[in-house]
């Protein structure tokens, strides 16, 4: 029989995997007004939320760094990787997110994904020296910030518990009915 973890594993790296193969195939492709939803933070955020802040510290840099080097990635390599790392961190930091309501994970997606498309405007225009339009890349990070919180919202209560059950540690097992902690300041 194969221990909880390992399947959790393997889950982890099928859903990353997914999410690099239909951001690159398909959401590059869609024609949407601004920009697609970013199917990798919400891979990122779902792992993080499950298990803990290193997990999804971890599983943010390696998404990142594979997103970084399939193409048609534009950013700078290690760009993506530090910001979805962060995502991670932050996600997991959550020490029981049980029974986010539907209003929080909604704030939780749309900021959380707001902040990393920030990020990823700021470096466009100070480590790669381009030229931003400011109006443009706030348009930009807001319309992807809709997306991936409208996605999300659709994927994530039915993701969240399904993978909080392979996880061992019963403490951090997902319901959408039980009230939200934070993590306590030392």
């Amino acid at each position: 029989m194969m221990r909880r973890d390992v399947k959790y594993l393997i889950v982890a790296v099928a859903l990353i995997v997914g999410a690099i193969v239909l951001q690159t195939v398909f959401i590059a492709r869609l024609n949407l007004p601004g920009a697609g939803p970013d199917l990798l933070i919400l891979a990122v955020m779902a792992i993080g939320l499950t298990s803990s802040a290193n997990y999804g510290a971890v599983a943010g840099f390696i998404t990142g760094l594979l997103a970084d080097v399939v193409p048609p990635d534009e950013t700078l390599l290690g760009v993506t990787a530090v910001v979805l790392t962060l995502v991670g961190f932050v996600s997991g930091s959550i020490r029981d997110p049980r029974g986010m309501a539907p209003v929080q994970l909604l704030a939780y997606l749309f900021t959380t994904t707001f902040l990393a498309q920030s990020l990823y405007a700021i470096s466009a225009t100070f480590l790669e020296a381009r030229v931003v339009e400011y109006s443009e890349a706030l348009l930009t990070v807001v319309a992807i910030s809709c997306y991936t919180t409208g996605v999300g919202l659709l994927i994530l209560p039915q993701l969240l518990p399904a993978m909080a059950r392979l996880r061992q540690d019963s403490s951090r097992r997902v319901s959408l009915t039980d009230p939200i902690s934070l993590p306590e300041s030392s």
